[in-house]
C-alpha cells in the first residue's frame, strides 16, 4: 500500500502534469491527499503493532477481521463524504 501511494504521487500523478500542466481544485489537496496520508499512517501503525504483537508472542503477524473491518469502514466513510 505504501509502495502504490508513492508511485502513484510520484508516477501516474506527474506523468500527466508534465504532458499538460492543468490546475488542481484545492479540495484535492486538503481533502483527498489527507485520507490517503491517514489511511497510509493507519496501516502502518496497525501492521507494526501487529509485527511487534507477534515478535512479543512469538505468532506470525497477520491483520486479523477487526483491522480489515476497521480499514473498510474508513473506506466507506471516505466514499460518503465525495458524495455531493
Amino acid at each position: 500500500v505504501i509502495g502504490s501511494n508513492i508511485f502513484n504521487i510520484l508516477l501516474v500523478i506527474a506523468t500527466p502534469a508534465i504532458i499538460a500542466p492543468m490546475r488542481l481544485d484545492p479540495l484535492v489537496f486538503s481533502r483527498d491527499y489527507l485520507a490517503m496520508l491517514f489511511l497510509t499512517l493507519a496501516l502502518a501503525v496497525l501492521l507494526l503493532t501487529k509485527y511487534l504483537w507477534g515478535i512479543k508472542n512469538n505468532r506470525p503477524a497477520k491483520l486479523g477481521l477487526t483491522a480489515g473491518l476497521l480499514m473498510a469502514f474508513y473506506y466507506i466513510a471516505y466514499i460518503i463524504a465525495l458524495m455531493p
